[in-house]
């Protein structure tokens, strides 16, 4: 056996307790808060210890040993979201419906990409704490000094793009207004209303025409600006999920989620930014953006599925948001409508976010299903090809829509033998 699975094993508590083991895939960076947390229910449960064990890597397979192996954590941590179909049907989790249906907890409490993110196969098969939503970031002053007003639609995003590049004079490109493929850049498929999968037919769409527009859109950057000079700029890039390129003059916009504004205080005080939601496409709809988060989920075998539901109960309340929301610096956004009240009178500058999360054009990042992990991979591979200019959009997704229906259809097939 492994050394986590090792670790499962050791779980009789002291004088008396239940002993719940917990695996997350949080890094050294976030652990120290985490940890906080954790006490703080142990405080709150005097008859629950919780064994903390940190997976960053390889948590599927992990996972996947300790369940056969008879061993496996209480609570799992999983991430993304719609990775949740997977382990589903790989029989890693269990589902959670008779435990929130005991516990009164109500879908109304809940924003509605967030609560649509945990199912999957008509049952829930996790809960969170908070939601990562997809926003468009600028550079305050580079738009201001360039008279630029903040993009509402991608016509005019491409606009402030244009007047917002700087290039020397060999013609190298010293900043961007903006690059399409950056960061999470999956989120751009709310913005054009560009369809993936159709969970009535079960069939992937991904060469639907408003997801072809969205991939020659991001083509026509490389035939603008030349997909060799973008990619020596973003090369220099050290970190984009920290701001970096934002406030390193590398861009003038990027698209990132609400931990940033933790890390332009914590790497770049008294930077000046602006958050707008994303901009839309013809065939899009406004304030439109998406959500991902770090899930709460129970094993299949777990030893005390009673208490572990309650530990997940407890992070994901209203009294424990509101606890998070309290204690400085801003956590994630928060996944529950009244706390995320709360979290806007205490940090204003997330308006926006919530705005976005609470109307009717946002969506989860991706689709929850089976092969949503494989379809990220294979989207990314026809996105590379079309800003590289070596194959059309049309054709790339024609490619994407056949070999993931394709691998959906064995995956759904090996499924139903095991029912």
């Amino acid at each position: 056996m492994t050394a986590l699975v090792i670790l499962s094993v050791l779980t009789s508590g002291a004088m008396g307790k239940t002993k719940i083991v917990l695996w997350d895939k949080l890094t050294a960076d976030s652990m120290e808060l985490e940890l906080y947390w954790i006490k703080a229910f142990e405080a709150t449960h005097p008859d629950v210890e919780v064994e903390h064990i940190s997976t960053p890597t390889d948590f599927m397979n992990k996972l996947s040993v300790a369940v056969a192996a008879g061993v496996p954590p209480d609570v799992a941590q999983l991430i993304p979201t719609y990775s949740l179909a997977e382990f589903a049907e790989g029989g890693l989790i269990q589902p959670l419906d008779p435990f929130i249906k005991k516990a009164g907890i109500k879908e109304r409490d809940f924003f509605p990409l967030v609560w649509e993110s945990w199912h999957y196969d008509g049952s829930i098969w996790a809960m969170t704490y908070d939601v990562d939503p997809q926003m468009l970031f600028t550079n305050r002053s580079l738009f201001a000094s360039s008279g630029v007003a903040l993009p509402e639609t991608i016509t005019e995003l491409d606009e402030a793009a244009r007047r917002l590049a700087r290039t020397d004079e060999a013609g190298n490109i010293k900043r961007m207004g903006f690059v399409p493929w950056l960061g999470d850049w999956c989120t751009w498929f709310s913005a054009w209303d560009a369809p993936l999968w159709d969970p009535e037919t079960g069939r992937i769409v991904a060469n639907h025409p408003n997801t072809v527009d969205m991939f020659a859109w991001m083509a026509s950057y490389s035939e603008r600006y030349g997909y060799g000079r973008i990619g020596a700029l973003t090369s220099a890039i050290q970190n984009y999920h920290r701001g970096d390129p934002l406030y390193n003059d590398q861009l003038a916009a990027m698209v990132c989620g609400p931990w940033l504004v933790r890390r332009f205080d914590l790497y770049a005080p008294g930077f000046e930014w602006d958050m707008v939601p994303l901009p839309y496409a013809p065939s899009g709809k406004p304030n439109s953006t998406t959500g991902n988060a770090l899930t709460l989920t129970i094993p299949v075998g777990a030893k005390h599925p009673e208490e572990a539901f309650e530990y997940i109960r407890w992070r994901t309340s209203e009294e424990h948001m509101l606890e998070r929301v309290a204690v400085p610096p801003p956590p994630g956004f928060p996944a529950r409508i009244a706390v995320a009240r709360a979290y806007v009178q205490r940090y204003p500058e997330f308006m926006p976010m919530a705005n976005a999360l609470a109307g009717p054009n946002s969506r989860p990042y991706l689709p929850t299903m089976p092969v949503s992990v494989f379809l990220s991979s294979e989207l990314a591979k026809a996105r590379n090809r079309v800003i590289q200019l070596v194959e059309s959009p049309q054709a790339a997704l024609d490619t994407v829509t056949q070999i993931v229906q394709a691998r959906l259809d064995d995956v759904l097939r090996a499924s139903s033998r095991k029912r």
